[in-house]
């Protein structure tokens, strides 16, 4: 299956933008995971620009909670930085109107509050409303497109 490929069928001649989770870069920044291929071929594409990337900073934040918990403090103060070093990738603020919708789809769908930001920030800024994240969670947000990073 050629996620890129049916990804651009669908937007045709718009801009391929990709909104990626937190456990695109999780699996790019630990040493072994089991989706570290996966990971590792996202973050190319956005550095090779065959994608343009983009993310927010709650996934900073998640990352920072995740892997200062499971790989250790001094990694977990390193997020910033190796998120920040990704070439062609947007990082957009949380603001009001991201902060809002968020809230509203916790509610309507029973999302955790970093699903919940992923997703309104995907919805908001990523004009294509794709996002990159193994969270099945996300299927079932009206006017997200999720792509599977497992079959990226």
């Amino acid at each position: 299956m050629n996620v890129l490929r049916d990804i651009y069928m669908r937007t045709q001649k718009r801009d391929l933008k990709m909104y990626l989770d937190a456990d695109v870069f999780l699996g790019w920044l630990k040493v072994t995971d089991w989706l570290k291929l996966s990971a590792e071929k996202a973050i190319n594409d956005v550095e090779k620009g065959t994608i343009k990337g983009i993310t927010s900073a709650a996934t900073i934040v998640e990352l920072n909670v995740v892997v200062k918990r499971d790989i250790g403090k001094e990694e977990g103060e390193q997020v910033l930085e190796r998120v920040r070093s990704v070439k062609n990738l947007d990082i957009v603020s949380l603001d009001l109107d991201i902060l809002e919708r968020a809230f509203e789809l916790q509610k309507q769908y029973g999302l955790g509050i970093f699903d919940s930001l992923h997703a309104s920030a995907c919805y908001l800024r990523d004009e294509n409303r794709e996002i990159i994240s193994t969270d099945k969670a996300l299927d079932g947000v009206d006017g997200i497109n999720r792509i599977d990073l497992r079959d990226y």
